[in-house]
C-alpha cells in the first residue's frame, strides 16, 4: 500500500503518526529508584546448551533442529504433554 492510499485510508494519518514520529528508540519510562539485592546462591539442576521453554510445535521444533546439530537441548514444558493448543488446548 503507497503512502497516499495509506493516509487516506480511515484512520490511516493517526496511524502514520503512531509509528512515524521521529524518534526510534524504545519508550521506557525513566526509573524512579533501584531496589539493591542481597547476594543469593542459586541452584544448578543441570548445564546444558540450549534451553527451550515451551513444549509447543514451535519449541519442539527448535528442540530438535539444536539437537540435529549436536548440541546437548533441555526441553522444558509446564504441562504433561507436547504439542502447545495444538493437541492438549484443543481438547472439547
Amino acid at each position: 500500500m503507497s503512502g497516499d492510499n495509506l493516509t487516506n485510508s480511515i484512520g490511516g494519518q493517526q496511524g502514520i503518526e503512531f509509528f512515524d514520529d521521529g524518534d526510534r528508540g524504545p519508550r521506557r519510562p525513566a526509573p524512579t529508584r533501584t531496589v539493591r539485592e542481597a547476594a543469593r546462591e542459586t541452584p544448578v539442576f543441570a548445564e546444558t546448551d540450549v534451553l527451550v521453554v515451551g513444549g509447543g510445535p514451535a519449541g519442539t521444533a527448535a528442540a530438535i533442529s539444536a539437537r540435529r546439530i549436536g548440541a546437548e537441548v533441555m526441553l522444558v514444558e509446564r504441562y504433561n504433554h507436547l504439542g502447545g493448543l495444538s493437541t492438549g488446548g484443543l481438547v472439547i
